[in-house]
């Protein structure tokens, strides 16, 4: 049987991985769930995927089967969305078979899409699941907590509550669409991150770490300090198959942080960390960072030009007229 396409893989919904299902709180699912579909979902499909067609909809018909075309893994796709909004509370076979049936109808057929707020019921996944087969077609299933991820990471709705923005404001709690977004892990999560590249030094019985760290560009400080505590923590106990070593053999462990493959080029973290073994005699000790902020014995050092210096090399590919703009503005914020 063949795997399901995930939300991510697919290239026009690529910012969803900046925002992990463990991000979505119950007060964002329960926005979500009251989502419409013709006036709401499928517009938001559209705009997210750049397709300005329409699909009717009739008194008897609440969610028509949305057709467009997307790419996985740098192969295009035609696919096809069947959506289901706050009028399915619980999605069944019964209630939307002959919807999916109707998808082994469309000629060239490359990926079958159950879209639903409510509750997705096994026996609708399994129909999904034949028809894809017969149809020689993948498929792929969002559920509730994907929908409030692909329509936060794209801006539809507010990730406080899930509510849809209406002329760039939340209705419900009045932030602005324009404000960035941050996400807090619940205590019993896990922060994620990737190596992006690792340094050691084991020359001098110590080793030593320089480590560049790519992690979520949502997390506000505390969850980056997670982020930080793990990495250290992770690296202080490593085991491979050559090699083992315990805390006392790591003299230093040296970290960036990034939040954007543009700013790993530019050198522009949005924070460094050190931690230093304490039981090195002070003739061994290494420099501080000179930051301003330590976590036991981890030193934080925050880059406070980070969001600047992020949004001038954002737009570097911009015209010339506006790169020389963004310069100067960068230029004057510097300079205060």
């Amino acid at each position: 049987m063949k795997l399901p396409t995930r939300l991510e893989n697919i290239e026009e919904f690529e910012l969803a991985s900046r925002v992990p299902r463990s991000a979505i709180t119950g007060e964002i699912l329960k926005g979500v769930r009251q989502l419409n579909e013709p006036r709401e979902i499928e517009p938001f499909l559209r705009e997210i995927i750049s397709d300005k067609t329409a699909t009717p909809h009739t008194s008897t018909e609440i969610a028509d089967i949305l057709t467009t075309h997307l790419t996985c893994a740098g192969k295009p796709y035609l696919a096809a969305f069947v959506n289901k909004g706050k009028s399915y509370p619980k999605v069944t076979s019964k209630e939307i078979a002959h919807q999916i049936v109707r998808l082994q109808d469309i000629p060239g057929i490359g990926l079958a899409i159950l879209l639903a707020v409510g509750d997705i019921h096994d026996d609708a996944k399994k129909v999904l699941i034949k028809i894809a087969d017969n149809a020689k077609a993948e498929y792929m299933i969002i559920d509730a907590i994907d929908v409030a991820r692909l329509f936060i990471a794209y801006h539809k709705i507010c990730p406080n509550d899930g509510t849809p923005y209406s002329n760039g404001k939340c209705n419900k709690c009045g932030s602005l669409i324009s404000d960035q977004v941050e996400l807090t892990l619940r205590t019993y999560e896990e922060p994620s991150y990737t190596i992006l590249s690792q340094e050691e030094d084991g020359k001098n019985l110590l080793r030593k770490y320089s480590v560049e760290i790519l992690t979520d560009p949502h997390y506000q400080k505390q969850t980056l300090r997670e982020v930080i505590k793990k990495a250290t923590r992770e690296l202080l106990h490593n085991n491979n198959d050559e090699t083992h070593f315990a805390e006392h053999d790591v003299g230093r462990i040296y970290l960036f942080i990034y939040l954007d493959l543009r700013d790993r080029q530019h050198a522009n973290w949005i924070c460094r960390a050190l931690w230093i073994n304490p039981n090195l005699p002070k003739s061994f000790r290494p420099l501080d960072l000179g930051g301003n902020e330590r976590l036991g014995e981890i030193e934080i050092d925050w880059n406070p030009q980070y969001r600047t210096m992020h949004d001038f090399f954002l737009g570097m590919s911009d015209t010339k007229q506006k790169c020389l703009m963004r310069w100067i503005i960068t230029f004057v914020k510097l300079k205060k």
